[in-house]
């Protein structure tokens, strides 16, 4: 019941970063976005087997982190949480791959050098997104999706899931003290109710969601909402652009691994 808490606390810590004053926070948002968006791209083009060209993409996000001042540790933290979603993913690889490389006599599948690319790209590219939202903030976010033109209703979906995904944590909150209170022995939830509980959070959460609807219209909310984007681009919005596309560009298409050979 302790960790339903600390995910919903742990929103609120996202949403907290996103205040911090630094030169990351206070670059432009759209600046930040599209070079956070080219960097996936660029690092999910990468061959499934290539590893070795992957590391140089680690500076991008340890430079967001040293220069944002924002706390490693519980990102890390989040991170690691994943980690055993995307090894079971990877680990499929192993088994069907048809080719094999040999190491001191030793035969291994190719499968292996697939598994931790994924592993690689997928770590790298999730600590990005996080770190990217932390220093950003969900309101500049859906502010840059409305300057490229993303449909409104996507952009309210995606808004109102982060936003409300609290209230979804402190209904499942209230219905496991309600469970603990007339249960017997506190032994965690039997597999046997699973459904039922399940049942009433969907019938809670449509209860919710109809109020937090009728709420947003008697305050005039339209779907074709409109945002300001407030901030203009600056020089060191550009620097930070340029330099880091750049970059991207370089390691990407020149395999500096043939100059130590």
């Amino acid at each position: 019941m302790d960790k339903i808490i600390q995910n919903k606390f742990l929103i609120q810590y996202i949403d907290e970063l996103s205040l911090i004053k630094s030169p990351i926070h206070l670059l432009n948002p759209f600046i930040k976005f599209i070079t956070t968006l080219i960097f996936l791209i660029f690092t999910t083009s990468f061959d499934k087997y290539e590893i070795i060209k992957l590391f140089p993409y680690f500076i991008y996000p340890f430079f967001l982190i040293i220069f944002s001042n924002i706390p490693i540790r519980k990102i890390v933290k989040k991170i690691i949480f994943f980690e055993p979603f995307i090894i079971i993913i990877s680990l499929f690889n192993i088994f069907f791959s048809n080719s094999y490389f040999t190491i001191f006599n030793f035969k291994f599948s190719s499968g292996w050098i697939i598994f931790f690319s994924i592993i690689i790209r997928t770590t790298l590219s999730l600590l990005t997104i996080i770190i990217f939202v932390s220093v950003t903030g969900i309101s500049n976010i859906i502010m840059c999706l409305k300057i490229l033109k993303i449909p409104d209703l996507l952009i309210l979906q995606i808004l109102l899931t982060y936003r409300y995904i609290s209230i979804l944590i402190e209904e499942v909150y209230r219905i496991m003290i309600a469970f603990s209170i007339r249960s017997i022995k506190n032994n965690g939830l039997p597999m046997k109710i699973w459904g039922s509980l399940i049942g009433q959070l969907l019938i809670r959460t449509f209860e919710r969601a109809e109020k937090i609807y009728y709420a947003m219209i008697s305050k005039g909310f339209k779907l074709n909402f409109k945002l300001i984007f407030y901030k203009n681009i600056k020089l060191n919005d550009l620097i930070f652009f340029v330099t880091f596309i750049i970059y991207f560009i370089i390691f990407r298409f020149i395999d500096f691994s043939k100059f130590f050979k």
